[in-house]
């Protein structure tokens, strides 16, 4: 029978009892292994975290000051510039991928709306 039997006993225990304690503990490990005294081994570690943690938050608040967040999810054609963001494009804010030709899978641009049939460009 998988996971036991009725009334399986497992060491000492009997699972069944409800006024089970558990299994007494040897008094000597009381303060842990050979009595050892027990501190904070950490604190470098937890102190370059800190200061990683600080660094990180501050070149957030920058970015999110000085930055355009936009950016960071904006499509962006074969000249590299972002779509319905740069200028040239800013009325253009959907990305188009060709059909997939041998040497023209890179070429993209920029559109108003989606195209109603496949196009395949010429250079």
């Amino acid at each position: 029978m998988c996971g036991g039997g009725k009334g399986k006993q497992y060491g000492n225990a009997n699972l069944k009892d409800p006024n089970y304690k558990g299994e007494a503990v040897d008094p000597s490990l009381k303060d842990g292994p050979d009595g050892v005294d027990r501190g904070c081994t950490d604190i470098l570690c937890c102190i370059i975290f800190i200061a990683f943690l600080c660094g990180a938050g501050f070149v957030v608040s920058v970015g999110f000051a000085n930055g355009n967040l936009n950016r960071l999810t904006a499509m962006y054609d074969a000249a590299g510039r972002g779509c319905g963001i740069d200028e040239g494009v800013k009325d253009y804010p959907l990305l188009y991928f060709f059909a997939p030709v041998p040497g023209m899978t890179w070429k993209t641009v920029c559109v108003k709306k989606c195209p109603s049939a496949a196009m395949i460009p010429t250079d």
